[in-house]
């Protein structure tokens, strides 16, 4: 990888260089160069060019961002510059279109339910990004849009592969009452890489806009359903099996989500509003004291959340105010009632940034945010989240650099503050929730580096921040607490190709640690790599690899290394466009993520998620 980097940044300087323009890092349109935050951007020929069918297997790009599980049959689990939620909590907000879609009861996102045939574009800004987002944005930001054709075209994908998986996605554009009107829809159904993995799933969104007095009103609505079944996880020993464990034979997950969006983009302001919500039933099995005892119960949910926003615009700041309502009612049964939780949220917040030209080329960029969350049954949760920053280009536009300081926060969900569920061992119950859950709040700096060649261009973050109250499950107590403080470090290195032929690299070293025992905390990699490469315009080959994780915060249990090759083979024929998608080609046993839970024995067990094995997929594309 160094020769790389080394004959990019002695190439001769290329012409001046027309910046990409990003509207998700500041909440307004910057050019790229400008920003003081790490920021990646996935365009639509990225999309095609990979051997992706969702959004989840598309992030695979991004530095900083691991994806765990994005192919296989459990619910994809972000890491980002060293979060890890563990599918309890993403610790980055998802925005479709500009308006947030993840549950309100965890702020886990349906990564996996976003096909990529709908994707534009993808805009991730990576980092402490509470200052401009809130709570939900403490690890970083993912804004995914979606497809925009001229009136009167249209799109359609039909895809098989292994494991039974049939999938489909269609999409068309027209003109109906004055203003543009975009329908998209996907189907998926497949058996599962495992026993007890089958799932359905499919989803419809439509977005309406309309030039109304030099602004643009913008509406939206979404639906989607997802039923699995849940195979659980298999000891550490047992990874290569195609097999699922018998404790986890009832486990399922069905439910469905909607969401209702609106905007109002004027010159000087800016309106919002969203409405979402989520139904279903799930029945899910807890290892309590493996391998033999197991809690399972059945939990009948409904939550969601409804928000505005308004925001003002001037020649060089902008400011405004997010409000928000968060509920979330769930009750828990093994055949009869055993708790219920019936709670909410209200949040209220004020930001504001301004940019502030000292020379043509040198910006400095400072902002705050004031968050105020009344959490339900507990007091208020208050915090003030600044940041300030500067941006500096070259001459000729082909080099810039930031450094950025920021202080943000985390509220603990509505799940890991009041969900009742109890878990039942040796005639005790006890609740993984904790009500006197405090934020999570940290302090950082940022700082990066881009330069632009003839042949692409080389980007280099670097990033620490301390974190403290961090919120994490105690193996000790079984329920979330404030466990310690944690430092988080990394580098993050992106060479993106301006020409065929130049593989596509990304590396990150990520240094999560303990405050008291310095030790790597849970399933998070110290290195982490992609390499893409297009060879002919025809074939792309993608290989991902990480390594030095653990399955524990003590580094007890090390997690075995992943590696996955896979390539995408396509061919057009006039309109249609076929696609040969071979995942994990050489079929590595690979874990997505893991835990580790005190035995009978007075030791670890170590449980793991094994990851998809090797897939094929055919796609005819027709447009």
């Amino acid at each position: 990888m160094s020769w790389i980097f080394i004959v990019l940044l002695a190439t001769a300087t290329p012409p001046r260089i027309q910046q990409e323009i990003v509207v998700t890092a500041e909440r307004s349109a910057v050019p790229q160069n400008e920003l003081t935050t790490a920021t990646t951007v996935i365009t639509r020929k990225d999309v095609e060019a990979l051997p992706a069918s969702n959004a989840a297997e598309v992030l695979a790009l991004v530095p900083g961002l691991t994806m765990f599980g994005g192919s296989s049959s459990i619910p994809a689990t972000p890491a980002m510059r060293g979060f890890y939620g563990a599918g309890e909590n993403d610790y980055a907000r998802l925005l479709v279109d500009g308006a947030p879609l993840a549950d309100a009861e965890s702020n886990v996102a349906p990564w996996q339910q976003l096909h990529a045939n709908d994707i534009e574009r993808i805009e991730v800004v990576r980092g402490l990004a509470s200052p401009v987002y809130g709570d939900a944005a403490f690890g970083g930001i993912v804004q995914i849009f979606t497809r925009t054709r001229a009136p009167g075209e249209w799109t359609a994908m039909l895809t098989g592969g292994s494991d039974a998986t049939v999938e489909g996605s269609a999409g068309a554009w027209t003109r109906i009452a004055s203003g543009d009107l975009s329908i998209l829809g996907d189907w998926r159904q497949t058996g599962g890489d495992r026993p007890h993995s089958a799932s359905t799933q499919g989803g419809a969104r439509l977005r309406w806009r309309r030039d109304v007095a030099n602004a643009l009103l913008t509406l939206s609505a979404s639906a989607r359903t997802h039923d699995r079944d849940d195979p659980g996880p298999l000891p550490l020993g047992r990874l290569g099996e195609r097999d699922s464990d018998a404790l986890f034979a009832s486990d399922r997950d069905d439910h469905d989500r909607r969401q209702l969006a609106g905007s109002f983009d004027a010159k000087r302001w800016r309106a919002s509003v969203h409405v979402t919500s989520k139904s279903g039933d799930a029945t899910r099995t807890i290892l309590v004291l493996p391998p033999l005892f197991a809690d399972t119960a059945s939990r009948s949910l409904d939550s969601g959340e409804a928000g505005a926003s308004l925001q003002v615009h001037g020649a060089s700041w902008h400011g405004g105010i997010d409000l928000a309502r968060q509920h979330f009612d769930a009750t828990w049964s093994d055949g009869a009632p055993l708790a219920r939780t019936d709670t909410h949220r209200n949040l209220a917040a004020a930001h504001a940034t301004a940019r502030v030209q000292l020379r043509p080329r040198m910006t400095i960029v400072a902002g705050a945010r004031y968050d105020h969350l009344d959490a339900g049954l507990s007091r208020g949760q208050r915090a003030f989240s600044p940041r300030a920053g500067v941006a500096m280009q070259s001459v000729d536009g082909a080099t810039s650099v930031y450094a950025a300081a920021s202080h943000g926060f985390t509220a603990p969900t509505l799940e890991q503050l009041y969900d009742s569920r109890p878990l039942r061992l040796f005639g005790d119950s006890f609740t993984l929730a904790n009500p006197d859950l405090e934020p999570q709040r940290a302090r950082g700096v940022d700082a990066g580096i881009a330069h632009q060649t003839r042949f692409g261009s080389v980007t280099l973050d670097a990033y620490f921040l301390r974190v403290r109250d961090e919120i994490d499950f105690d193996a000790s107590t079984f329920r979330y607490a404030n466990l310690a403080r944690s430092e988080h470090r990394g580098l993050e290195l992106l060479l993106q190709p301006r020409h065929a032929y130049v593989p596509r690299v990304t590396y990150a070293w990520t240094r999560v640690t303990n405050g008291d025992t310095r030790a790597q905390l849970k399933n998070i990699p110290r290195h982490s790599a992609t390499v893409m490469l297009p060879l002919h315009g025809v074939v792309t080959l993608l290989y991902a690899w990480n390594s030095g994780r653990f399955f524990d915060d003590a580094e007890q249990v090390a997690a075995p290394d992943t590696h996955a090759l896979s390539l995408r083979a396509q061919k057009q024929f006039g309109r249609t466009r076929v696609f040969v998608d071979v995942l994990n080609a050489t079929d590595s046993r690979n874990a997505a993520v893991g835990y580790a839970l005190p035995d009978l024995n007075g030791g670890l067990s170590p449980y793991a998620y094994p990851d998809q094995r090797r897939t094929v997929r055919v796609s005819v594309s027709v447009h």
